[in-house]
């Protein structure tokens, strides 16, 4: 099964669509792949799949290639020979890396476990990147761990690339997500529906993992006044969803006009904005 191509609303889309319908379309009909993710997916794969580690490829320090004139390189990645290592490994669905990028993510992956461990959730409890679906939602929880209560706890991995670790920390201070209030409450939901527990049962934690100067790791819970003003909002974007889902689906070049100028102050809440009162206005629309 491949999750990404699954037809219900996942909560990557939703926070997409919480941008505005033509963030979504981007998302979904062009290649978000950037070099500045290869870090959070090596973190991921080392972290969560320590059985694929060797999907994760460190690039040789000095690997020796030559160019056109038969000297080694100086400049190894950029000749030939260093392309074509690459693509072959990158055609083995391998991720090739920078050799200090590899080398934080070990120890970021290895500091992360021992730091979930330390607050009560070692990976013995982990059920990881498993697939949640119900209705026209589905989630894919980097982590979820059952509760002797009955209740749940959503574990979701972030590094650097997503915010800054100052960002995270202003974040849970002033409970002031930047989208991802959106995602979670979508997560939340999914997983709520889907196990048969109340929503407030459902805690979620972002595991910050902090890889621009060092290696730093902290655990965040999302308030549930947070998420409670998200879940106002989910009905609106789950409809814009499948609005310009069915767009795509007719195979129309570009959004519709009927999308494009959909009201924002309707569907959105600008980054820079208030979100708790504009949450608050839109949940009372």
């Amino acid at each position: 099964m491949n999750y990404h191509s699954l037809p219900e609303h996942s909560a990557s889309q939703v926070r997409k669509a919480a941008e505005g319908p033509g963030a979504l379309w981007d998302a979904l009909t062009r290649d978000q792949k950037t070099k500045a993710m290869d870090l959070g997916t090596a973190i991921h794969t080392l972290l969560l799949e320590p059985e694929n580690a060797g999907t994760v490829i460190r690039k040789p320090d000095n690997p020796g290639f030559r160019d056109a004139k038969g000297n080694v390189s100086d400049s190894p990645w950029l000749t030939a020979e260093g392309k074509a290592w690459k693509a072959a490994h990158e055609a083995a669905g391998c991720l090739v890396i920078d050799g200090d990028m590899y080398d934080q993510g070990i120890v970021a992956a290895k500091y992360a476990e021992r730091y979930l461990s330390e607050l009560g959730y070692p990976r013995s409890t982990w059920i990881v990147e498993t697939p949640i679906i119900h209705g026209a939602n589905r989630c894919k929880p980097d982590i979820l761990v059952r509760l002797a209560t009955g209740g749940a706890v959503v574990i979701s991995v972030k590094t650097s690339n997503d915010i800054s670790p100052a960002a995270w920390e202003r974040a849970a201070i002033t409970g002031n997500w930047p989208g991802y209030d959106i995602g979670e409450a979508h997560y939340r939901h999914t997983i709520s529906e889907a196990l048969d527990i109340a929503p407030h049962d459902v805690l979620i934690v972002h595991l910050c993992i902090q890889t621009t100067r060092g290696i730093g790791i902290r655990a965040y819970e999302m308030s549930t006044e947070v998420l409670d003003r998200a879940a106002a909002m989910l009905p609106k974007l789950w409809a814009l969803c499948t609005e310009v889902k069915a767009a795509i689906a007719t195979g129309a070049a570009a959004l519709p006009y009927d999308l494009a100028t959909e009201p924002l102050s309707v569907i959105t809440v600008p980054r820079w904005a208030d979100r708790a009162s504009a949450i608050e206005e839109v949940a009372n629309d």
